[in-house]
């Protein structure tokens, strides 16, 4: 596209041969270029999901290692924001019957919204329940963001007090959403009070 080669172009520049004005310019470029390009990939899968088309392909999966999967792949990044993990996935296989490029783009989005807002933890549990899978995403939030209805967080381009100085798109729930839907399961959001602290919890239930 032509983004892309935009980008392209802005990487292959020397930035050695620039003055370090005119390289923190070209920095500016590259990451507003790199967000277009994002916000443009979530029209496009927006799109896609709310299409009268859209159908999702139900295979047998197992859930606790594509979720120990997806966690993994955002390790670094989660990391490198030094947030303390909690991650309960059973060793055994949990068996269900999804759509795997559905359910993983699903979990990646909410690991994503927990490395953008959890201030200091998170959480990801994940059990079997009498033929079901409930998968728990919780992380601590800033204490403004429980004056909002957790559930307008799946509400197309709703953004939050927060999530507007964060970045937030107000798309990512929305596309996770319609997924979990289209799955046939159940995606809810809800505040949680533990010590003192304050939490945004996710839970998703799929046959």
């Amino acid at each position: 596209t032509p983004l892309t080669a935009i980008l392209g172009y802005l990487k292959m520049m020397d930035r050695e041969s620039l003055e370090a004005e005119d390289r923190e310019a070209l920095e500016v470029a590259v990451k507003k270029s790199e967000t277009l390009q994002g916000l443009i990939q979530q029209f496009y899968e927006l799109s896609q999901v709310t299409s009268e088309n859209f159908r999702l392909e139900a295979e047998r999966l197992d859930a606790a290692k594509l979720v120990r999967e997806c966690c993994l792949a955002y390790y670094e990044v989660l990391e490198q924001r030094k947030l303390e993990a909690k991650i309960e996935i059973p060793d055994g296989p949990v068996w269900i019957s999804a759509d795997r490029n559905g359910l993983e783009r699903v979990i990646s989005n909410l690991l994503k919204n927990i490395e953008r807002y959890a201030v200091s933890e998170f959480y990801v549990i994940l059990y079997s329940d009498g033929g079901r899978i409930r998968l728990v995403f919780g992380n601590d939030i800033e204490p403004d963001m429980r004056r909002e209805n957790p559930e307008k967080l799946f509400e197309r381009f709703y953004m939050g007090s927060v999530s507007r100085s964060r970045g937030g798109t107000g798309l990512g729930l929305t596309i996770s959403r319609h997924l979990v839907e289209g799955m046939h399961g159940k995606i809810h959001a809800s505040y949680q009070e533990r010590d003192g602290k304050d939490y945004l919890e996710i839970e998703i239930c799929i046959m």
